[in-house]
């Protein structure tokens, strides 16, 4: 009972914030080990159906028009996807066509219909795939003797990649895929590997035509933007757009790949207002009010080892409740 009231509370606290959640991959057999930006199918499908039930779900561009009016509507939630994964099609939309909850997809256009998969779910497959027991890589010792250990390992393995010069990061990967003992062909015929794979142009275009998905551009190759030269990162920026464009009509929307502080710049910000962009996306959890800077709209990320208690926390104002205490 006192539970339920402090979310009630934190509600009314809430309800003139809207709130931007921001998805991935949902798989129908998840990896071994919690990998953050990837849900399983029946905790994504709860979450669906308590947001049916409980908040009014828009598309992101109805959102963004009651912000620039100043009149968001209670209790609001808008829904995203980066990067363009096939479960998208196959996994999320069934359910999103249950509850008729829209939502709108950043696409990384170098990804759509290829078969490498980005150098995060790399790590993931190579790690779930890996026999020995010991991996030793980039002066450090990870112990992989289960499923918790490989897990840890692949959190800290993430920290180092995002860290790594993007150019540099095709070869480190063949450096750890030959310390883990596995070969190109063990990770590119493996389950794994074969679930995360991503939409092909005709499944961007199925997408579109169920009528509840709007698109934006996440840049080619999902680069950190901060570490590319000016010349390589606004054509990250723009490039997409005109892809997408020939593809799928207008795109207005932006969203930085990896999006935390010092992933992008106000360089980057404006290359975005450059190229056309009417707003633009980050990954800072914050609440959207009419104050909110269309330039650097907050999204908040759901992640797999977030409890039903953790999501509902979340959606009842525990944002706003964390950045009041935050500043």
């Amino acid at each position: 009972m006192i539970n339920a009231l402090k979310h009630r509370l934190r509600g009314f606290l809430a309800r003139k914030h809207a709130l931007i959640l921001t998805y991935h991959s949902i798989q129908q057999q998840p990896l071994p080990f919690p990998v953050w930006h990837h849900l399983d199918a029946a905790r994504f499908e709860a979450h669906i159906a308590y947001l049916a039930r409980h908040f009014r779900c828009v598309p992101l561009s109805t959102l963004l028009g009651e912000m620039a009016t100043g009149r968001i509507a209670p209790y609001t939630v808008a829904l995203t996807f980066d990067d363009g994964y096939r479960d998208n099609l196959t996994v999320v939309l069934p359910v999103l066509q249950r509850f008729r909850v829209p939502a709108t997809l950043f696409v990384t256009t170098g990804f759509v219909g290829g078969t490498q998969l980005l150098w995060p779910e790399q790590i993931a497959c190579m790690l779930a795939l890996t026999q020995v027991p010991v991996l030793d890589f980039a002066d450090t010792r990870y112990t992989l003797a289960d499923h918790a250990q490989k897990g840890s390992a692949y959190r800290q393995l993430a920290r180092v990649f995002k860290n790594t010069p993007p150019d540099d990061i095709p070869a480190q990967l063949a450096r750890l895929r030959q310390h883990a003992g596995v070969t190109t062909q063990q990770l590119h015929a493996s389950a794994w590997h074969q679930s995360l794979q991503p939409l092909s142009w005709n499944e961007v275009h199925t997408l579109r035509d169920s009528g509840l998905f709007e698109f934006g551009a996440h840049t080619i190759t999902h680069r950190r933007l901060s570490a590319l030269p000016d010349a390589e990162a606004e054509r990250e920026i723009t490039e997409p757009k005109r892809i997408l464009e020939q593809q799928l009509g207008p795109i207005r929307y932006f969203a930085y790949p990896h999006g935390s502080t010092g992933d992008f710049t106000d360089q980057h910000r404006a290359m975005a207002m450059r190229a056309g962009y009417t707003a633009v996306f980050t990954a800072d959890s914050q609440t959207i009010t009419s104050r909110t800077d269309p330039y650097a709209v907050p999204r908040a990320g759901l992640g797999a080892e977030m409890t039903q208690e953790e999501f509902a926390y979340l959606l009842h104002g525990g944002v706003a409740r964390a950045n009041a205490a935050a500043g």
